[in-house]
């Protein structure tokens, strides 16, 4: 998730915006926080609106992008974990191997076994 992050980051086109905005908008702390964007769309001068907001919205597309990644790989591991539970053979325990094989079990109750207090 970090690389796809960082190489989706990288490739964000805001020429237009200053730096310092720039950056807060590769933190996925800022994305994330509805009221941050508010303050720092605040801060941004009207000529600029259009440029943040399609900043803001690459920004997004990058986050979701690199959840959707890892959404698909743990897709994929808990498919091949399903698939190797199914061909699981099952083991038995002792007691039903005892039963298996025709051998009387005995059963003791607990209570006859525990010391009187």
């Amino acid at each position: 998730m970090t690389n796809s992050l960082s190489d989706g980051f990288s490739g964000l086109m805001m020429p237009q915006l200053p730096q310092e905005i720039q950056e807060m908008l590769k933190n996925t702390q800022v994305i994330t926080n509805p009221k941050t964007v508010a303050t720092i769309r605040s801060q941004v001068s009207e000529l600029y609106l259009s440029y943040f907001d399609d900043a803001y919205m690459q920004a997004k597309t990058v986050l979701a992008n690199s959840i959707h990644d890892v959404f698909l790989f743990c897709v994929v591991i808990a498919a091949i974990g399903f698939v190797c539970a199914l061909f699981l053979r099952e083991a038995p325990t002792t007691r039903s191997l005892k039963m298996i094989k025709g051998e009387t079990v005995k059963t003791v109750a607990i209570m006859d076994e525990l010391p009187n207090r």
